[in-house]
This record gives C-alpha cells, sequence and structure tokens, in this order.
C-alpha cells in the first residue's frame, strides 16, 4: 500500500488546476483522485467507481462517471457504452493504471474488456502518464494492452528495473520516482 500511496502522490502533482483529465480504473488510480482533491477547476471523466467516490462531493470538479458494465473485480466501468462515452471527449491528461508490465514493455491486464476502454481513453487526450507501483513489474495479467512507448510520463514509487529503464528510454518516456523529482526521460 505504500508503494501505492508514494506513486498515487507523484501522479497528482502532475495534474495542473484547470486540467480535464480521465482516471482509469485500478486501486492505485483510486488513491490519485484522493490526492486530486486539492486542485481547483478540474473535469476529471473516470470509469474508477473508487475515484469518482472520492471526487464526487468536491465542489470546483466537474466529475463525469463513465457508464457501462461494473467490474467487481477492478472498480472499473468497462464494455461498448464505457469506450462509446470515452470517445465523446479530448481531454489534457489520461492518467493510466495496469495490472502489469511484460518484459517487452506491453501492459497486461486480467480483463479485455479493461484494454479497450484504456485505449480509448489514451487516443483522446494530449499527455498519457502511466500509473504503477514497482510491482507491476512482474508482469501480473494476461490480456495485452498498450506499449509502454505510448505514454510521456511513468509514475512510479522507485527506479525501474534496469530492462524496463532501457524500453524507456528508448521511448523517450520521462521517469518519475521519489528522488528524482525532474522527471526526466533516461
Amino acid at each position: 500500500m505504500d508503494e501505492k500511496q508514494t506513486a498515487a502522490e507523484l501522479a497528482a502533482d502532475l495534474v495542473p488546476d484547470d486540467a480535464s483529465v480521465f482516471i482509469a480504473g485500478g486501486s492505485t488510480l483510486a488513491l490519485v483522485a484522493r490526492h486530486l482533491r486539492r486542485r481547483e477547476g478540474l473535469t476529471i471523466i473516470t470509469n474508477n467507481i473508487p475515484a469518482a467516490a472520492a471526487l464526487f462531493d468536491r465542489d470546483g470538479m466537474e466529475l463525469h462517471l463513465v457508464g457501462g458494465l461494473a467490474r467487481t473485480t477492478s472498480g472499473s466501468i468497462t464494455g461498448e457504452r464505457a469506450v462509446e462515452f470515452i470517445e465523446r471527449f479530448k481531454v489534457d491528461i489520461a492518467l493510466i493504471g495496469t495490472s502489469g508490465i511484460d518484459a517487452d514493455g506491453t501492459l497486461l491486464e486480467y480483463d479485455q474488456s479493461i484494454v479497450s476502454t484504456t485505449a480509448a481513453m489514451i487516443a483522446r487526450c494530449r499527455r498519457r502518464v502511466l500509473v504503477a507501483d514497482s510491482s507491476k513489474f512482474d508482469g501480473g495479467g494476461i490480456a495485452r494492452g498498450i506499449h509502454i512507448r505510448e505514454f510521456n510520463d511513468f509514475v512510479t514509487n522507485r527506479a525501474p528495473p534496469s530492462a524496463a529503464a532501457r524500453i524507456l528510454a528508448e521511448s523517450d518516456v520521462r521517469i518519475h520516482f521519489p528522488g528524482d523529482i525532474k522527471g526526466q526521460a533516461r
């Protein structure tokens, strides 16, 4: 939990006031939502039920909850209706999580329907931020999704393993972790 909390706080620091933001499903991103309560003027579009619960009563924010099929294992709303709803927006930042990161840099999920909602968010934003604690480098998940090179920023709780750091550097993805507040591409 400490690892997720660290990554969540760093990710929230990347979101300026008055931004429009997609928040994808997952427990780490629900923690990011709690930290976003300190921001002003945000427009949030999310399929993350716990994130929406953390933000719904925050004055000064506009919250859009994606409709579709509720997945109890991830706390996410997925499916065709979710993708259609997401496709109505173009936002500043997409905050995306993952169940795991494969050795080749492909994000992994346990549920294929999560991949389609994440892909819809990635296609409709200006800046893509992957938020994943260090446990995700063990590659949990079975459904292959987006490659890590599709992101502008990667936020985690510690420096990534050398193989992952190499893929991130080759893809010009900025890495953010405690003690490395500059978020420089490696």
